[in-house]
């Protein structure tokens, strides 16, 4: 039997592992969780994440692309190329 998730689970479960994985602080520059840019990085995988989900799989120049803009679009392009290796990482976990 298998159990169903709605989309506010799934979005809460997108959430905590883009948390999760923000706070691995050896993985390629991530921003300190007492930073303004903690939260704009974990929305900004968030956002990615769900656009691959949308999409039904991850291509990584897209995501690439996709973090580069929103990023600069936030005003943290410094974290761009980390937050591009969390959606990646994260949507091979989820077998996208």
């Amino acid at each position: 039997m298998s159990k169903k998730i709605n989309r506010n689970k799934l979005r809460k479960m997108i959430i905590a592992e883009a948390k999760n994985m923000i706070s691995e602080m050896g993985m390629g520059g991530a921003p300190h969780p007492d930073s303004p840019e903690y939260e704009t990085t974990a929305q900004v995988i968030q956002n990615c994440i769900m656009s691959c989900i949308h999409a039904g799989r991850c291509d990584p120049m897209r995501v690439q692309m996709m973090t580069q803009e929103m990023c600069e679009d936030y005003g943290c392009p410094q974290y761009a190329d980390y937050c591009a290796q969390r959606v990646i990482s994260a949507c091979q976990r989820m077998g996208l």
